[in-house]
């Protein structure tokens, strides 16, 4: 197995495409390529469709999926609100690589019968797949994406992200081979020797007590701790710093926890967290981003640049105190991170090379990023979700 990733910037669609060729080839230094991930920022549908066509020529043993960004990051470097190009490649000669379309048919079809997925795949759980998801935020229900897999491929690591770049329906393209969609999802199944370890920084931290759901219907709060979920919102606010109360007041949030104690010591990673999105005082129920179950544990979250650089830093070093290590990595950032969010350049992919060693890392800024918190893959906002690669046989 060896990666190797580049980041190009050209005004010249022809010229960017094969300097990124160029690269790639160099880093591979005369092994086949089996597959590139190509992530594209500030292009549209035309100019892409020649850079496709150029990396096809070039690397032509290659399968290629990828998708539009409204940025885009690789080698520890990111490029936002400019024209670039950034490339994961890997020759993989131990590893199955197969690419895939998701269009509403195949989504409908998993719905009904998880057993779908294997057949259109030709993948069975047992030769432990692992799954790396573009789709396209305006035409792909990615809940019932994710969801899905879920249930057909339960213990497959599956990252990815929300294919960014334009607030308007139809402008986004992905890539599979040599062809641009403009809606859907595309995707990438690999197994044999190779193993992904997921993780996902949320960037948030908790405030205030760890309290119990006592009452809630779909995604509405309507008892905390045997109380009126607005009542203890309000005593939990009195309570902040007015630092805090800041933060709240701009991303107000809630982490929930599933199958721990309140006997239990809890971490940042163990809470799924979600967006507030209402407040009824009539009703006093509490609404967020997401589906809510009595009995679960929860608490009230901040997001902050330093919050967010912390628990990106936490999560990285518990993985690597565990004595992992990768050969690549894959970077799916939120766009309302990168140099705005954190005053400095290059943070989220500067915290990851510091950590890995530097291996080959890509990615892009995303609509919305995918990774696994509580042992099924969810659907996150505002986060870093990373897949780190390496050889199966590596601890």
């Amino acid at each position: 197995m060896r990666w190797i990733s580049s980041v190009v910037q050209d005004t010249d669609p022809l010229t960017a495409a094969h300097r990124l060729a160029d690269a790639l080839l160099g880093g591979l230094a005369g092994e086949e390529a089996h597959l590139v991930l190509l992530f594209s920022a500030g292009r549209g549908p035309g100019p892409l469709a020649e850079i496709v066509e150029v990396l096809r020529a070039r690397l032509p043993t290659a399968r290629m999926v990828g998708c539009t960004g409204g940025g885009v990051l690789a080698s520890g470097r990111e490029v936002e609100g400019q024209t670039a190009l950034a490339a994961l490649a890997g020759h993989l000669p131990d590893v199955a690589v197969l690419p895939f379309k998701v269009g509403p048919e195949l989504l409908q079809a998993a719905s009904r019968d998880p057993g779908a997925w294997t057949r259109q795949l030709d993948v069975i759980p047992e030769q432990q797949p692992i799954f790396i998801l573009l789709p396209d935020p305006f035409t792909c229900d990615a809940t019932r994406l994710l969801s899905t897999l879920d249930a057909a491929f339960p213990q497959a690591p599956k990252i990815g992200g929300m294919a960014s770049g334009s607030r308007e329906p139809g402008q986004h393209r992905l890539i599979l081979d040599g062809a641009l969609h403009a809606g859907g999802a595309v995707g990438l199944c690999l197994y044999g020797d190779v193993a992904l370890d997921p993780i996902v920084a949320q960037g948030a931290r908790p405030v205030g007590p760890l309290l119990q759901v006592s009452a809630a219907t779909q995604n509405r709060l309507q008892e905390l701790d045997s109380e009126p979920a607005s009542q203890v919102l309000e005593r939990v606010w009195q309570g902040l710093s007015a630092e805090d109360r800041a933060r709240f007041q701009k991303a107000p949030l809630v982490g929930l926890v599933e199958g721990e104690s309140s006997s239990g010591r809890l971490r940042r990673g163990d809470y799924l967290v979600r967006n507030i999105v209402g407040v009824d005082r009539k009703t006093e129920e509490i609404s967020v981003g997401g589906p809510v179950t009595a009995d679960q544990l929860l608490r009230f979250h901040v997001r902050d640049a330093a919050t967010s650089s912390e628990d990106l830093h936490d999560l990285l070093a518990r993985w690597s105190m565990a004595g992992r290590n990768a050969a690549a990595a894959l970077i799916f950032t939120c766009l309302g991170r990168g140099e705005a969010f954190f005053g400095v350049q290059d943070h989220d992919s500067r915290v990851v090379a510091e950590v890995t060693g530097g291996v080959p890392s890509a990615g892009f800024f995303c609509n919305g990023e995918l990774g696994p918190v509580h042992g099924h893959t969810q659907l996150h906002g505002y986060t870093c979700s990373l897949g780190l690669l390496r050889p199966r046989a590596w601890s």
